[in-house]
This record gives C-alpha cells, structure tokens and sequence, in this order.
C-alpha cells in the first residue's frame, strides 16, 4: 500500500511540471508518446517497472535515476569486483564519490544491472 502512495505521490509532484518523454524504450508501451505535459498512462508506463519494488528500495531507484552516470559507474564497479562479500560492500562504497542513493543501490545488483541495461528509461525516469 505504501508504494501506491508513492507513486501517487510522485505523480502529485511531476504533474505540475512539464515531462519531456523522450524515444521509446522496452519498458514504454507503444501506445504511449512523447510529449512535454506527460499523461497518467504514460507516468503509468514508467513507473511499472519498478511499481511492485518495496518502498525503501522504490525511494533509492527514483533517486538515484536522477545520477544515471552514477549508476553505470557503479554497475561497472560491481562487475569488477564481484566478490566483496555483502558485509564488506558499505566499506568498500565509502571511497567512492557517488551520491548515498546509488550506493545504496550496490546491495540490490540485478535492480543496477537493469537501470544501467535501460538508461533512457532510467533518464525520463530521473527528469519526472
């Protein structure tokens, strides 16, 4: 029920603001355009993707989409060094200049595996 009213409150917040939707992706139905005020179907259709995420988690993907170059670095980092073993990772983490949302991230691979896999999605998604 929380992420529900998170998303409505994303919503509150994006449809007083203009939304440029830019090309499609896999995770924007075909139906959906791009255009400067974004509809709720297609706030919908970006939100699906991560709609069913538990809300801490759901809080750091909206967050950190804003740092997009930031979680290819840290995607790229966790592929170089796959086997810090969980304990050590928040350590391992301190020295890097990235924003706590993305860190945050580096706990929940497969989440940085498909933001890095999906960066336009992960940019409209960081500018709603």
């Amino acid at each position: 029920m929380k992420t529900i009213a998170a998303v409505a409150m994303l919503w509150a917040c994006v449809s007083a603001s203009p939304l440029a939707i830019a090309q499609q992706s896999p995770f924007v139905p075909a139906g959906v355009s791009a255009s400067a005020d974004a509809t709720q179907a297609e706030l919908d259709a970006l939100l699906a993707p991560i709609a069913l995420y538990p809300d801490s988690l759901l809080s750091q993907v909206l967050a950190a989409s804003t740092y997009p170059l930031e979680v290819v670095a840290l995607q790229r980092w966790l592929e170089r060094n796959p086997n810090i073993p969980d304990a050590s990772l928040e350590q391992a983490l301190a020295a890097q200049p990235w924003d706590e949302s993305v860190k945050a991230l580096a706990q929940f691979r497969p989440v940085v595996a498909m933001m890095n896999g999906e960066l336009d999605w992960m940019q409209r998604l960081g500018n709603a």
